[in-house]
């Protein structure tokens, strides 16, 4: 045997077809979190394989900066060493016409 409370002043007493009602709200509520879960997990997995991508790309384009800057040092030094030739060779053409002149 059961016992039910009697209302207090001023309360109600919850009819079941009230209770059915917030049951399929909740019911309706615990569906579209699921969907939204899933929908969430979903475009999770397609951020995480991007991202892999773009860290990829990004880990190649620092070693293709690099290797650029590795090439640029280069033809700097070159640069650097044939103005050091070419104003040493002005440098024995000027004494070579104070030579004769």
């Amino acid at each position: 045997m059961s016992f039910q409370s009697c209302p207090g002043p001023g309360e109600r007493r919850a009819e079941p077809t009230h209770s059915s009602a917030v049951n399929l709200v909740n019911k309706d509520q615990v569906d579209i979190l699921a969907s939204l879960r899933a929908s969430v997990s979903v475009e999770k997995e397609a951020l995480t394989s991007q991202l892999g991508s773009i860290q990829a790309q990004l880990t190649e384009a620092e070693l293709k900066h690099k290797m650029q800057i590795s090439q640029i040092n280069a033809l700097l030094m070159d640069k650097a060493s044939l103005q050091t030739d070419s104003i040493e060779q002005r440098e024995k053409a000027i004494q070579r016409e104070k030579d004769v002149g």
